[in-house]
């Protein structure tokens, strides 16, 4: 198996409805396909058929209290259309769709920087452009 070289994550870059969300320092994707059983009589191994693909994923960054970007987008409860860069020198290769957020979490540590979550789904394709 090849793999190809590694990118650091402080390179990615995030917009949202066109805005790009600076307070931002990693994101996830997550892709799934769902799966069905299918047997037949006499069948001595399961057989599983492709279903439709969905996906999610989140978004974290560093805390700013004057900023309620992250809480915004969950209270909206409307789709906004992400375009997520894993390399900000490499504008062609992204991820982008419609999604949804639907939570978002502060976390105040006792010895390090408050940082902010938010989660979302996707509301339509998400289409990957630029992957080997």
């Amino acid at each position: 198996m090849a793999f190809g070289s590694s990118v650091a994550g402080i390179n990615g870059m995030i917009y949202l409805s066109g805005t790009e969300l600076f307070a931002a320092n990693a994101f996830t994707m997550n892709i799934e396909t769902e799966t069905y059983e299918h047997r037949l009589f006499g069948d001595t191994w399961v057989r599983n058929i492709a279903g439709p693909s969905k996906w999610s994923g989140s978004i974290s960054g560093v805390f700013d209290q004057d900023d309620d970007a992250q809480a915004d987008m969950v209270v909206a409860q409307t789709s906004v259309t992400g375009l997520f860069y894993p390399k900000r020198s490499d504008l062609t290769t992204y991820y982008t769709g419609s999604c949804v957020f639907g939570s978002t979490s502060h976390t105040v540590p006792g010895d390090n920087v408050e940082t902010w979550t938010a989660d979302f789904v996707g509301h339509s394709t998400l289409t990957r452009t630029g992957f080997a």
